[in-house]
């Protein structure tokens, strides 16, 4: 069984042993199932954090290169009004 448990825990029990034991063993199945569910959930979170980590940092490069670049063109304009 995938609980671990051996069969001499079951038998005093009888028949309701058996169904109890069948019923301990479904639980088991389905709780390592959530586990793994829940590691490829948790997976697609922590890629879905790296993302928009990823898209916040192209975002405020772009932001500041735009800055820059207007704040250069800026004082072009402005040194060729001062040379006129």
């Amino acid at each position: 069984m995938s609980h671990g448990l051996t069969n001499e825990l079951w038998d005093p029990l009888g028949l309701q042993g058996y169904f109890l034991c069948k019923i301990f063993h479904n639980h088991s199945e389905l709780i390592a199932q959530l586990q793994m569910a829940n590691n490829a959930l948790e997976d697609q979170v922590m890629q879905a954090q790296g993302d928009v980590t990823n898209a916040t940092a192209k975002t405020m490069s772009a932001m500041g290169t735009g800055y820059l670049g207007d704040q250069l063109g800026a004082n072009c304009h402005k040194a060729l009004r001062w040379l006129s």
